[in-house]
């Protein structure tokens, strides 16, 4: 009789599609694991993986495609069950999310979280935006945040919020108040480049070309406002970052005559959450409506 770990070998099985990797992975021979998936295909009587002729790779067949999704129910259905002893219960939550959410708009509410539901275990990851996908898969987290939208089997995404960029100013700078910037008013060499996703870069090459030297080139959002006391500075950041910088300082927010494609976050899930996902992302959602509602209110939908 195959047993959860059957399963979990074929399920490692056709994300790497290679038996060696899977052995390394799970740190078993790889004469187990081709016994296993045997033993798994035996008990249901149906062939689940080939081997391409010639090479090393391997390929589901359509038998395990459709098994796909069962196996991963019946992992998920495992982990449930670990979880019923309530005595025992902590609820934990683990996100993953980008520096610039983490260090910003996230940073207070998870604050908030942890005041409030002493209880709840935080686990806060800061990776970048094509290493969510695996680890939301891998159930290394409950929910993921990324600028990347994705087809995964066994991931669900869905758009949080659009939000557009916008020109970030010194306090002492003087314009007026209904000030609109054009990209040709704005010196490049005074420029704070701060990198929000692939979009914004091609759009910035557009008007900035890349042979144009701009005066500093961060990768922590929390570096911007070292530089804006200077006020011939500029620096052109997503909305609600834009916001949350000004609750620091007085900074002064102007939005672009022709502007960038907005910044488009999703969130990640597992497509089968463990009941301690579930609770913990209930947990959560009030938060981020609330998230949302203080940087980007008239994006609340």
């Amino acid at each position: 009789m195959y047993d959860i770990s059957d399963l979990e070998i074929f399920l490692s099985i056709s994300k790497t599609l290679n038996l060696s990797k899977v052995a390394e992975q799970l740190n078993m021979a790889q004469s187990t694991i081709s016994k296993k998936l045997k033993n798994l295909e035996t008990e249901l009587s149906i062939t689940l993986v080939e081997r391409n002729k010639g090479t090393k790779t391997l390929c589901l067949t359509e038998a395990g495609i459709n098994f796909l999704d069962i196996a991963n129910e019946m992992t998920a259905l495992w982990s449930k069950a670990h979880e019923l002893d309530s005595r025992s219960f902590r609820p934990v939550l683990t996100v993953a999310s980008l520096s610039s959410l983490n260090q910003t708009i996230f940073a207070p509410m998870f604050t908030h979280i942890h005041e409030e539901h002493p209880e709840l275990k935080l686990n806060i990851l800061t990776v970048h935006s094509d290493e969510i996908y695996p680890i939301i898969e891998n159930r290394q987290a409950d929910i993921g945040f990324t600028l990347i939208e994705k087809i995964y089997p066994t991931v669900t995404v869905k758009k949080w919020y659009s939000e557009p960029m916008v020109v970030l100013r010194s306090p002492k700078a003087k314009f007026p108040k209904n000030k609109i910037f054009s990209p040709q008013e704005l010196d490049p060499e005074e420029e704070i480049f701060y990198a929000t996703g692939i979009t914004f870069s091609l759009w910035h090459d557009q008007w900035f070309p890349p042979y144009t030297k701009c005066s500093i080139q961060l990768d922590s959002v929390s570096l911007v406002p070292r530089f804006l006391a200077d006020i011939n500075h500029w620096c052109i950041l997503p909305l609600s970052i834009a916001r949350f910088l000004q609750e620091l300082q007085p900074y002064q927010i102007f939005p672009l005559a022709i502007t960038p494609p907005p910044r488009i976050c999703y969130n990640v899930i597992h497509r089968y959450p463990t009941v301690n996902t579930l609770k913990a992302l209930q947990i959560l959602k009030p938060y981020l409506m609330n998230c949302t509602a203080k940087y980007n209110p008239e994006i609340l939908k």
